[in-house]
């Protein structure tokens, strides 16, 4: 046998390792263009096959035995794919041989769950039995027709197809980086000319693209956008045996979070040797409406024992979305808010924490689990524009895909934010300076959301977990920090927690520009499943959710609080 034919029957052996469904063509070729006899190519793709199987059968074994390996190759895809396998091996052998993307990290999930070796090898051996002869007979019929018709490029149509379905993640990748280093390229080239859509907020990472995008999930309607949530609501609530189970979600806390809990009562929950991570923040009763220079008074002396000096940040104890919340900058601002507040409810006046950075943390841990996890966690800008020289702060806030997209809200004209006082909007800012349009970053506001799970590391995840632990039967909600530095947060220091919300808080990630709408969809799903999960499991401990009747009345009351609210800032 000479050496060429050698080196062709070594290439079907290795091309499987590759991917088999290449080597296969590779082989319906040799055998039609170059008369290779059938029987010995397809007994090289044959053993490669197999052998390339118990090659990842073999990695999934070492994954298991050793953790660095084990943290590369084993990710949600294997985890999914070992839930299958436990009573269905042979079947699902059989199955990733012709189900594109599964193949790999099922036989690799094979190894890790300990399937033994033996067993495998034989689902193995069978499946490739039976579709490497099938295959290959389907790959030389069709070359051997298409090639009498259109010639030997045939092969390319034959083959282009199964390329790109094997290599599509790969390509997927490649397209990607293409599109990020085009993407780059023409951000050096803006900022050349005098563009400065990279300047950004002190501490936060550069926005970039980002800083003009709308993600798709904002353009619709509230309304809209909810409403196959809340069908998926009633689903699970029937399966649970409950709308209403997600009230003991978290059980010390009204509704369990889900809205109209009170937020310093949530920070007031945190251990006493936890509590310097939270903004100094005081309490005060608004009265009637003739109380209100008293009501100040009380304000200002609590302030003063509590050492909080203005500029401070006044808010409803009951809110959401940054709806009453303002910065205030002295006594005669508080005393206008005081005067606006609805009577007989409770605000929050709080330290103001100077710095740019904010986060939403989000956190689930399920009862009689010994920690929580951060789920979530995502970056909070602030609506601004940088100006350019030349053009008004109107002008910019026109141009701005993004700023444009809340304009009203900017210009002041809704009845629930301040928006920019209409001094300002007919100045011109210097060339880079960023001009804050709102002291809320609430999407609402056109606040700007972006996914940084990447920068949530152990340790500040643990450090979520021991303040989130120190509070009474609290199980799922966001924490909203602000934070110096991201290399601080990272290292869990320097930030200072601003609110705390329940279980009816979003993990506000999937606001990110980058996100599709069906993976925010997605993500929410999996949350409001996660919530009823916790919630079945505190049922369970002897928790009854509210009956229904109340849960309405409790909903019907928090709506009609939030446009009583003073205008945000």
């Amino acid at each position: 046998m000479s050496y060429q034919l050698l080196a062709k029957y070594a290439l079907l052996f290795f091309a499987p390792f590759l991917h088999e469904d290449l080597a296969i063509v590779t082989a319906g070729l040799l055998i039609v263009e170059h008369r290779l006899p059938i029987a010995f190519a397809l007994a090289s793709v044959y053993a490669g096959v197999v052998a390339s199987d118990l090659t990842i059968f073999g990695l999934g074994v070492a994954a298991r035995r050793l953790p660095g390996l084990r943290r590369i190759l084993i990710g949600e895809r294997a985890r999914s794919a070992a839930e299958r396998l436990r009573d269905h091996l042979a079947l699902s052998v059989a199955l990733c041989h012709l189900l594109p993307g599964t193949l790999f990290p099922t036989f690799l999930a094979c190894g890790w769950l300990g399937v033994p070796a033996r067993r495998f090898a034989l689902a193995s051996v069978l499946a490739a039995a039976l579709y490497v002869p099938l295959a290959l007979l389907l790959v030389v019929t069709l070359g051997s027709a298409v090639l009498r018709a259109v010639g030997w490029w045939s092969w390319a149509v034959v083959a282009a197809p199964v390329a790109i379905l094997a290599f599509r993640g790969s390509l997927r990748r490649v397209w990607s980086g293409l599109a990020s280093a085009w993407r780059r390229a023409h951000q050096v080239a803006r900022e050349r000319h005098g563009a400065t859509e990279v300047a950004t907020h002190r501490g936060m990472p550069a926005l970039g693209r980002l800083a003009r995008k709308v993600a798709s999930s904002e353009r619709i309607p509230a309304v809209l956008f909810y409403a196959p949530l809340a069908a998926r609501w009633i689903t699970l609530g029937l399966r649970y045996g409950s709308l209403t189970l997600p009230t003991v979600a978290n059980p010390k806390l009204e509704a369990g979070g889900l809205w109209g809990e009170s937020k310093s009562a949530l920070m007031r929950q945190i251990g006493p040797e936890l509590r310097h991570w939270v903004a100094a923040f005081i309490t005060v009763h608004r009265g009637a409406l003739s109380e209100l220079d008293t009501d100040l008074a009380r304000a200002l002396s609590a302030m003063a024992g509590a050492s909080l000096h203005f500029p401070i940040v006044a808010k409803p104890d009951v809110g959401w979305q940054g709806y009453g919340v303002r910065l205030v900058a002295n006594a005669a601002e508080l005393r206008d808010y005081l005067a606006r507040f609805p009577v007989n409810n409770r605000l929050l006046l709080q330290q103001l924490v100077d710095w740019d950075g904010e986060a939403g943390v989000y956190y689930a841990r399920r009862p009689a689990e010994p920690t929580g996890r951060v789920l979530g966690l995502a970056f909070r800008y602030f609506p601004h524009v940088v100006g350019d020289g030349r053009s008004t702060l109107r002008e910019l806030i026109a141009a701005d895909e993004r700023t444009s997209f809340k304009g009203h809200v900017h210009l002041g004209a809704v009845r629930d934010h301040l928006g920019v006082h209409s001094d300002e909007l007919d100045t011109v800012p210097a060339a880079g300076r960023v001009v804050r349009l709102a002291f809320i970053g609430s999407i609402r506001a056109g606040g700007l959301y972006r996914d940084a799970l990447s920068h949530l590391t152990p340790a500040l995840s643990e450090r979520f977990d021991t303040i989130a632990r120190s509070m009474d039967e609290f199980y799922l909600g966001r924490f909203d920090i602000r934070f110096a530095s991201v290399e601080r947060l990272e290292a869990a220091e320097n930030f200072a927690i601003i609110e705390i919300n329940g279980a009816g808080s979003e993990p506000i990630q999937i606001w990110d520009p980058d996100r599709t709408l069906g993976a925010a969809y997605r993500e929410l799903a999996r949350y409001q499943s996660l919530m009823f999960d916790i919630a079945q499991r505190n049922r369970s401990r002897g928790y009854r959710p509210m009956r229904l009747s109340d849960f309405m009345r409790w909903t019907w009351r928090y709506s009609r609080m939030l446009p009583s609210y003073p205008a945000s800032s």
